[in-house]
């Protein structure tokens, strides 16, 4: 099937391994490969379960690396010092990965086994909208060739649990009593990162009693 965050824009060859997406490009699909697939090499970790092996054909054992691969993330709304990606990353045969041109790590192959990854995003080369992910690829035999990451972008140290977000302080404190309703502001520190773009009156009410 169809990956759902990955594009590329088709290369005549490999690309050289800083090249990046034109803006006028055309953007192809980028499809996943399976167990069963011709091009699914046997030594590759197994799918799942919240990434996949992803290339050009997966049909094809040759000629995956026609192609500049690459996405986009929106910081809209985010501070954009101490930034990092943070996860894990399948290449085959190697390759690294860029930010807006940038690279942001070194050549790496990762055949057999996912590499972890905790990479720094310069701040200097990030903007306050959408920005590209870019894979450079590395020297390649292209053949069984294909990418993976599995990775959330998230303030560089923090360490993240799933479903555990708390608040760790607030002004007016908590149990503050006659607190004027006119007060004009009410803060909260929680223990994760938010995207601003998810805080609403919905998803973080503010409430005198049941009003």
């Amino acid at each position: 099937g169809t990956d759902a965050h990955w594009v590329y824009q088709a290369s005549s060859g490999t690309p050289p391994q800083n090249a990046t997406p034109s803006s006028g490009g055309t953007n192809l699909p980028l499809l996943v490969v399976a167990p069963g697939d011709t091009g699914f090499y046997s030594s590759w970790p197994g799918n799942g379960p919240t990434s996949s092996w992803i290339a050009i054909n997966p049909a094809s054992t040759t000629n995956n690396t026609y192609g500049i691969y690459y996405t986009t993330f929106n910081l809209t709304g985010y501070s954009l010092n101490n930034l990092c990606l943070v996860g894990q990353m399948g290449v085959d045969d190697n390759g690294l990965l860029m930010v807006n041109g940038t690279p942001i790590m070194s050549n790496i192959s990762a055949i057999s086994n996912l590499a972890p990854i905790n990479l720094p995003l310069p701040a200097a080369d990030l903007v306050a909208g959408n920005n590209q992910l870019v894979l450079g690829w590395g020297s390649t035999d292209n053949n069984d060739e294909a990418f993976r990451l599995q990775g959330v972008i998230q303030t560089c140290g923090a360490s993240l649990t799933p479903g555990q977000l708390s608040v760790t302080s607030s002004s007016p404190a908590n149990n503050t009593t006659n607190v004027p309703t006119s007060t004009a502001s009410i803060s909260l520190t929680v223990n994760h990162p938010l995207d601003p773009l998810t805080v609403n009156a919905t998803t973080l009410p503010v409430m005198v009693g049941w009003n």
